[in-house]
């Protein structure tokens, strides 16, 4: 009975957070009860989940998700922990959600973590490899920290219709897969129609970038005929640490990686050098013979670059930032 009304309240709340009329089964992922976390026995006792619902340990993200039916608006309720898994998790049902339980986590990595997935291992390409049409996430933080080059990204959007909010996405983090493929979230050629809001999307802490034309932000199809349509960020903060002025923060793999209009809205853009002593050449860098699309950029500002974009291959870069001027929106020391 206890469980009953537990549940009851839980649906509606997650149908309000999600926006979605009606939700499936809710499924439960948590790491085991210590002095730091409670949450084992507060489901168990007094929550009174069923035990079928609950998934326990490091891989229980992957668990929960692996018990949820696609197409019936399922949704994994992540308790606070950091979920260290061994092997990317290939979501890859539609319509199956995540939701963190502790809140929006936009600036925390797993070495601090609220709700965090996250992979030290070798050789995993993307923490989180997402196929699925239709799924959102709120309040997760993904990170790649693996010591191999082949680890490149914490999240891959290759499904339609990806909406997040208030998450965080963390690559590169150190000196082995700091490669210039590498990046804190890809965007693939299925990754198409997306929404980003409150999120933060690279790191400015944990290592140095140097390798040209990398970035946080990739866009990285090589088939010309998936091309990533119609993607819109919404106050969103990229983040970067570099001393080399052609590392970029959003880099487009080749010219079949964007197509249509991707928006960026009230977004900051930020390169942290030492002692502020390296300005980067570009935020947005792409290759020689890109298709047609639009990048427009909407009340947005960027500090540590010289220029938003140095060449225009194909591309139109469009904005309203303040100071309607070729540089408007690129951040100045203000002088009195």
């Amino acid at each position: 009975m206890k469980w009953q009304t537990y549940e009851l309240y839980l649906r509606n709340l997650m149908a309000q957070k999600l926006d979605i009329p009606v939700l499936g089964k809710l499924h439960f992922a948590c790491l085991a009860g210590s002095s730091t976390s409670l949450f084992e026995e507060w489901m168990r006792t007094e929550m009174d989940i069923p035990a079928d619902l609950i998934f326990m340990g490091a891989t229980a993200p992957a668990l929960a998700f692996e018990a949820a039916s696609a197409n019936r608006n399922d949704a994994v309720l992540i308790f606070p922990g950091a979920y260290q898994i061994a092997s990317e998790l290939a979501w890859n049902k539609d319509r199956v959600h995540a939701v963190g339980m502790g809140g929006p986590t936009s600036f925390n990595d797993y070495s601090e973590a609220n709700v965090s997935i996250y992979t030290t291992e070798a050789g995993v390409a993307e923490t989180v490899d997402l196929t699925g049409d239709h799924c959102q996430f709120q309040g997760i933080n993904f990170a790649n920290n693996g010591a191999n080059t082949g680890n490149l990204a914490a999240f891959n959007v290759d499904g339609y219709n990806a909406q997040f909010s208030g998450c965080s996405f963390h690559g590169a983090m150190n000196t082995t897969n700091c490669v210039a493929a590498a990046a804190a979230l890809y965007i693939d050629g299925l990754g198409s129609w997306y929404q980003f809001k409150n999120c933060v999307i690279g790191d400015d802490n944990w290592f140095i970038r140097d390798s040209a034309n990398s970035g946080q932000l990739a866009y990285v199809q090589t088939v010309s005929a998936l091309c990533s349509q119609h993607g819109k960020f919404e106050d969103c903060r990229f983040r970067l640490a570099s001393e080399t002025d052609t590392v970029a923060m959003v880099r487009q793999a080749d010219q079949y990686g964007v197509d249509r209009i991707h928006e960026f809205i009230r977004c900051s853009f930020t390169n942290h050098s030492v002692n502020y002593g390296a300005t980067l050449n570009q935020v947005f860098y792409n290759p020689p013979g890109m298709i047609t699309n639009s990048i427009l950029l909407r009340d947005c500002i960027a500090s540590g670059f010289t220029e938003w974009q140095t060449t225009d291959h194909g591309l139109m870069y469009q904005g309203n930032q303040p100071t309607a001027v070729k540089n408007g929106g690129l951040a100045v020391e203000l002088v009195t």
